[in-house]
């Protein structure tokens, strides 16, 4: 059994990556538990204490946070989780997700579509880690489609579950590290 823990900026983004992982992974040999703070900068602040609870669940723990645009290389939210990564008593990473997972979500054009329950309306034609601000574009292509806008509580989990994780790799680089890197941490055998 893979074992896995992330530490996430809300519980609906847990909800979410928890349904990714178990997308790219086989759903029966992984278990994924995920410890939400309140936002990104409260990650950052208790990423310590988060990473030391989270790695008595698992042997690998990533911490997953949005990066709204910022660079990645000197934001000091993103430099005080990746020290407490480097003290972790497990193997633990900080991913950072270009702009906000709502552009993992437009990666795959056939999982939005479905969510919007049309057979068509949406299809992605460029790379979607580049959009300034994917959760309005996906708020905006689902109201258009069905009638009503996105929101992460009602509709983050189930994007996710439909989510083919190589069309989402294809447009979206960020969410092919992640997927690179979730293949490859052990998560196997007992947490320290």
């Amino acid at each position: 059994m893979t074992r896995i823990a992330i530490v996430v900026e809300d519980a609906s983004d847990g909800r979410a990556l928890k349904a990714i992982i178990e997308r790219l992974l086989e759903p029966a040999r992984v278990q994924v538990r995920f410890f939400p703070a309140r936002g990104r900068s409260e990650v950052a602040r208790k990423a310590g204490a988060l990473i030391d609870v989270a790695a008595k669940h698992a042997p690998c723990v990533l911490v997953i946070v949005d990066l709204d645009g910022d660079d990645p290389a000197g934001h000091a939210q993103l430099q005080r989780i990746r020290r407490a990564c480097e003290t972790a008593p497990v193997q633990a990473q900080v991913v950072g997700v270009a702009q906000e997972l709502e552009a993992w979500f437009l990666a795959d054009a056939a999982a939005v579509r479905a969510r919007a329950g049309a057979p068509g309306g949406y299809t992605v034609n460029r790379r979607t880690d580049l959009i300034g601000d994917p959760k309005r574009e996906l708020s905006s292509i689902l109201r258009r489609l069905r009638g009503r806008g996105y929101t992460a509580a009602r509709d983050a989990e189930r994007l996710a579950r439909d989510l083919d994780p190589e069309e989402a790799a294809r447009w979206n680089q960020s969410f092919a590290d992640f997927a690179t890197l979730v293949r490859s941490c052990p998560g196997r055998g007992e947490a320290g």
